[in-house]
This record gives C-alpha cells, sequence and structure tokens, in this order.
C-alpha cells in the first residue's frame, strides 16, 4: 500500500522516502516509483521489528521530513518514529491497520498491556488517525481513540485490471476447474477468513440447492497451521471432491482465477477493508462477502451479497449467484468492476491521503471524508 500511494505522491511532484524492517520490507525493492525506499536489518526482538539503524537514521533525517505516517501499533518502528516525530515537533500520522476493527484484535492481556505502557501515548499524540474504512473509523472510536480520523480506502491499479486474461487460461493451468461453477476465496487460510463458517455453507449447497458442479477455490497462504483445521472440516462433511487447493498465485495467474470464478467469496468476521473484493469486482467478477466487511455498496448496487456471517445466509447467497443466468450475473460483474474503477483506485487514495496532509501541515481541521476535487 505504501508503494503504491507513494509512488503517486512522489509523481505529484513530493519528495517521498519509504522505510521498511525485515519482513516488513518483502516486495519494497527499488523500481521507478520515484520513492526512496529503504530497508533497515532487524534486531532481537525481531517480532517487534527493532531496528536501532533505522531509529539512528531517523533521528539525522527527521528535520527534512514535513510529516510520517507509521503504519502499524505494536512495532518498534511505530513506537521509534513517533518518539523522535514528537521530540523533533513533526507531526505524525498512525495507520492501525486494522487492528481496532474488532475487540479480540487488541484485547489480549499483553496488547492492553502494551497499550498501557507506551501504545496509547503513541496514537493519542499522532495528528490524525488514518483509516481505510467507516467500519475501522467505528472501531477506533469504540477503543477509546477520539482523536481526528480519517477515511481513506485503500485501491487498486487499474492497468493491472485493463486487459483480462479469458477464464479458458485457468482451466488450462487448472483442469479441475472445467465444467463447474467456480467459487472463489483468495486470501490468507487463517481464523478470521470466516472459512469455518463457509465450507458448512458449501455442504448446504450441494445437499439442499442441488448444485452438485460446484467447487470452491480455496487459494492464499496457510497461516499458523490454519490450513490443517480446514482439511479437518472438509473431512468432516464429506467435501474434499468439491474443494481444491491451488496455494499462492500471483499476476496472470491470479487474474484467470478472478475471471474463471462464478461469484468471488470472502466470508471474514471482520476485516477492516478486504482488497481482494476490490480486486475480484476490477476483474468483474460478482462478489459475496459479510457485514464484518465494509462492503454493504454491494447491495447498493447490485454487484454481490452483502449478508449476516453465518452459514445460512452465506449458502443463500452463493446459491442465489450460482443459479443467476450468466447475462444477470455478468451484468453484476460489470457493475462492481464500474465501482472500483471510478472510486477504489490508488491514484484516488493519494490524492486524498494529500489533501489530509496539508491540512495537518497547515493546521486546519481534518476531513473525515477528504473528498477530490
Amino acid at each position: 500500500m505504501a508503494k503504491n500511494i507513494g509512488g503517486t505522491l512522489a509523481a505529484m511532484g513530493h519528495n517521498v522516502s519509504c522505510w521498511a524492517t525485515g519482513d516488513e520490507g518483502m516486495g519494497l525493492e527499488a523500481d521507478d516509483s520515484g520513492i526512496n525506499l529503504q530497508v533497515f536489518k532487524t534486531h532481537w526482538p525481531r517480532n517487534w521489528f527493532r531496528s536501532p539503524e533505522l531509529a539512528r537514521k531517523l533521528k539525522e533525517e527527521i528535520s527534512s521530513f514535513d510529516l510520517i505516517e507509521v503504519h502499524g501499533i505494536w512495532e518498534h518502528t511505530v513506537f521509534t518514529a513517533a518518539q523522535i516525530a514528537r521530540r523533533a515537533d513533526i507531526p505524525y500520522v498512525i495507520r492501525p491497520t486494522g487492528v481496532f476493527t474488532h475487540p479480540w484484535r487488541y484485547r489480549t492481556l499483553k496488547k492492553q498491556l502494551y497499550l498501557a505502557l507506551i501504545g496509547n501515548r503513541v496514537l493519542k499524540d499522532a495528528a490524525c488517525l488514518h483509516v481505510a474504512s467507516q467500519k475501522e473509523a467505528e472501531g477506533c472510536l469504540k477503543a477509546g481513540f477520539d482523536m481526528p480520523i480519517t477515511i481513506i480506502p485503500n485501491g487498486i491499479n487499474p492497468k493491472v485490471f485493463e486487459e483480462l486474461p479469458s477464464p479458458r487460461e485457468a482451466e488450462e493451468r487448472w483442469p479441475i476447474l472445467k465444467d463447474r461453477r467456480i467459487i472463489l476465496f483468495l486470501s490468507r487460510i487463517s481464523q478470521e477468513k470466516g472459512l469455518d463458517l463457509c465450507i458448512p455453507a458449501m455442504r448446504d449447497l450441494l445437499d439442499t440447492g442441488g448444485l452438485r458442479d460446484a467447487l470452491l477455490v480455496i487459494a492464499g497462504p496457510d497461516h499458523k497451521g490454519y490450513l490443517a483445521k480446514i482439511k479437518d472440516l472438509l473431512a468432516c462433511y464429506e467435501l474434499e471432491q468439491f474443494v481444491f487447493f491451488p496455494g499462492m498465485v500471483h499476476g496472470r495467474e491470479k487474474l484467470a482465477l478472478y475471471r474463471r470464478a462464478d461469484t468471488f467469496v470472502l466470508p471474514s468476521y471482520s476485516e477492516n477493508y478486504g482488497i481482494v473484493v476490490a480486486e475480484a469486482l476490477a476483474s468483474a467478477t460478482p462478489v459475496v462477502t459479510t457485514t464484518g466487511t465494509p462492503w454493504k455498496e454491494l447491495t447498493d448496487i447490485d454487484a454481490g451479497r452483502w449478508v449476516a456471517p453465518e452459514r445460512g445466509h452465506l449458502a443463500k447467497a452463493l446459491c442465489e449467484l450460482l443459479e443467476m443466468p450468466r447475462e444477470v450475473r455478468d451484468a453484476m460483474g460489470q457493475r462492481g468492476r464500474k465501482l472500483v474503477f471510478e472510486k477504489y483506485t490508488w491514484e484516488n487514495a493519494a490524492r486524498k491521503l494529500h489533501l489530509v496532509y496539508q491540512h495537518i501541515i497547515e493546521g486546519k481541521d481534518i476531513p473525515m471524508n477528504p473528498g477530490l476535487t
């Protein structure tokens, strides 16, 4: 995200630096985006992303920055950047990255202790919080953070989705997709993503909906061994032959999967945004997701279904989309594609963020929903 927005800000004539540590820097290799990209070595404790080199460099260069934005809450980089910026009287913005969208994300004893000792001060001294949705903003307020909040949704690069591959490419890569009605899940395979709801909903789809040609494609990386639990659940519901795991997909293969899918599903319990929803819509694929995500617009423009995170609601929504005539479903997909191309691009996000930065630097009130002129 930082690289996408930063590149647009750089193209607008600003000097943009993007600094990261350890694994955070993966994907930040130098390119022609116009950003000063630097990755700093991580030291023990590595899971805190502690980097004395980054801290030293920031102290040396802090006076050259007009503003700093830091992503995360629990990382040493956030604490360090906030502390150095505060001492230099440089405003800083924090992007909580979805931490406050649901209480279970921050109410463990360890995280409550961190907030009490360090995090609350870091957050409350920020010029504002940068969140991705109204849902995330409400979560921040419920958590007790009543400082200015600005809502700037994430985006997609429309150039990536302008020329889409044929669905046939996915079938050639994975022949199991041929002559099947495809439900695609593409995300991290973890507990909060709601696959434990989607799998029994798939059983209902087969038993009561009679859609015996349906195939649930689960693409994405395993998170903390959760894939094993999902496979046990599949065996419990006798669904092994109705689910396919292609593993991690990238680039053209990912686009081909989006295009081949009859519907995309993200059954999450909680999301601050859900970039895969935007990607599916940009690929002209209708989406079924839950009220745990901020995608109510799906129902507003009839580009999919936005339902409660419950087995029955998911099964009903998926059945409705799969049983639609293809031309009706295609029209839904085109409406979703139009929405994303008009509203959810990285350029739009960058221009909104630029406006917020200007307001902060000039001491003006920070808009919660910045518009574009």
